[in-house]
């Protein structure tokens, strides 16, 4: 209705006209007075898809989500009604889309060129390469393609305990959820959750036995660089990433000394004591090393660890770390004083007192030589 000064004027501006109040029709020219909404389309509820005009046909559209991103878009076109696109959104949710083939590498390297990827410690990024080493066999083919049996084969055949192996679990996750925001996976059809992992140790500070060292020594010198470097870390207590980063330069065979370490501010460039009996098995790692101690790369040092393991009598579920908690025990069975031996390993030293206390160098190597006694062999001692 249109009111001007108390009257009811025809909406109809060629008529203007008054007419009666209530009336729906101008009775002049007959223009209707009240304007009728057009009925509101009853909206789906989020996520059944949703139908546009493009042109002078209608579409429907669409979208499978996972973590809140889209990852694959499915659509239809052409329909002549907006009932037709509607009567097809059915048909796409409904739909098995065959996923973009990706290739387990290719989702490793989109893993690691991530920012989040970047933003991990480098000892995290190390546990995931080596993790990722292990997963040669599977390297190349097509993520959804892989039998479960196959996956759970692959961490149940990774050297360790527990730890080893819930990094490959984790791997696999991480992959597996590129390839679903990548399109190549459905989401849902990730099952490396139910991948089984062996009981947690009850202590992962487990030493080596004196007789595996020996076992060490026999390998070294059956030419075995993986002996070498083991028997470096039982004699020294040295961490495996610390004997990889261990500059050849910092390395005073005379002097019987070494400066290295990393980890922690105790731990850091602290003088380490070389034992007499693993001065030649350090002169043999010199003649082969580079810019580092360690010749090998590391994915190359865990491979060499495992076939040394593997044909040695040393135990399969150990790691390289195992070397670092060998010395220690031995300094608890020599009676060594907890201080010389926390300076020695680089453990941080909370008792105030212990500030006050000096150790120097030759009573550090005269304690590695009275422990590390019971590790030499026939022709080494």
């Amino acid at each position: 209705m249109n009111y001007e000064g108390g009257r009811v004027i025809c909406i109809r501006r060629a008529c203007g006209k008054e007419i009666p109040d209530g009336a729906i029709y101008c009775p002049f020219c007959g223009k209707k007075q009240t304007r009728t909404a057009a009925p509101k389309t009853k909206k789906r509820p989020n996520g059944t898809g949703t139908v546009y005009q493009v042109g002078g046909s209608w579409r429907a559209e669409y979208r499978v989500f996972s973590d809140s991103a889209m990852v694959s878009r499915r659509t239809r076109g052409g329909f002549a009604t907006r009932a037709d696109a509607e009567i097809c959104l059915q048909t796409l949710r409904s739909a098995r889309v065959v996923p973009r083939a990706m290739r387990v590498v290719a989702a490793w390297e989109q893993l690691i060129a991530s920012p989040r990827y970047q933003e991990l410690s480098k000892d995290k990024q190390s546990h995931y390469r080596t993790a990722w080493g292990r997963l040669s066999a599977i390297a190349g083919c097509e993520i959804g393609a892989i039998p479960y049996p196959e996956l759970q084969a692959l961490v149940d055949a990774a050297p360790g305990d527990y730890y080893a192996k819930r990094d490959i679990k984790t791997l696999l996750g991480k992959l597996w959820n590129v390839a679903i925001k990548n399109g190549a996976l459905a989401p849902g059809e990730d099952n490396t959750p139910e991948l089984e992992l062996p009981p947690i140790p009850t202590s992962e500070r487990d030493a080596y036995t004196v007789d595996e060292v020996h076992e060490m020594w026999r390998a070294y010198q059956d030419g075995c660089l993986a002996g070498c470097y083991g028997l470096l870390m039982c004699y020294t207590g040295m961490r495996p990433g610390e004997l990889m980063l261990l500059d050849p330069e910092q390395i005073d065979l005379g002097a019987q000394r070494a400066l290295g370490g990393i980890k922690t501010a105790a731990g850091m460039n602290r003088e380490i004591p070389l034992a007499a009996a693993i001065i030649p098995v350090m002169q043999d790692a010199l003649a082969v090393s580079g810019s580092r101690l360690v010749k090998l790369q590391e994915a190359d040092f865990y491979a060499q660890w495992r076939d040394m393991v593997d044909r040695y009598k040393i135990r399969a579920h150990m790691t390289p770390h195992s070397c670092r908690h060998s010395l220690a025990s031995a300094f608890e069975r020599a009676q060594v004083s907890p201080i010389v031996r926390k300076l020695i390993l680089g453990h941080a030293i909370r008792d105030i007192t212990d500030h006050y206390t000096h150790v120097d160098f030759a009573e550090k190597l005269a304690a590695v030589e009275l422990a590390t006694k019971s590790f030499a062999v026939a022709g080494n001692a």
